[in-house]
């Protein structure tokens, strides 16, 4: 039952998190952004339940989103999923449920998605 919203502006790698979220059957949807600002705008009007998102991106960064909408929709779990690993502390810091290097692979994904039962977030 959850809806999943990644964003990621390398092409290649948001389909190979889509694959392998679409692979795990936890998501009713997942919704994909190349446009980090795409993704605000929707988050806005519709909410979700996961951002998976890369950390550096034009327009609004990883961080960016967690500051625009903990406040605002403080359910929303946060995973960053990235290449660059020396952003893990401020991930953490910034409340960020996961932080995840590519390639994202089941075992992250269930370890997310316990994360995401424990804010009571219902799974299929």
């Amino acid at each position: 039952m959850a809806i999943a919203v990644v964003v990621d502006t390398n092409q290649q790698e948001l389909q190979q998190t889509i694959n392998q979220l679409k692979g795990s059957d936890a998501f009713t949807e997942i919704i994909p952004f190349e446009d980090s600002l795409e993704a605000v705008k929707y988050i806005e009007l519709h909410g979700c339940d996961v951002v998976f998102t890369e950390v550096e991106m034009d327009g609004v960064s990883g961080f960016d989103f967690i500051r625009r909408f903990r406040s605002r929709r403080p359910a929303i779990c946060f995973v960053f999923v990235t290449n660059k690993g020396n952003y893990a502390l401020s991930a953490f810091e910034y409340d960020a449920a996961d932080f995840i290097i590519k390639p994202i692979d089941a075992k992250s994904i269930r370890r997310v998605m316990k994360k995401m039962q424990n804010n009571g977030i219902r799974i299929l």
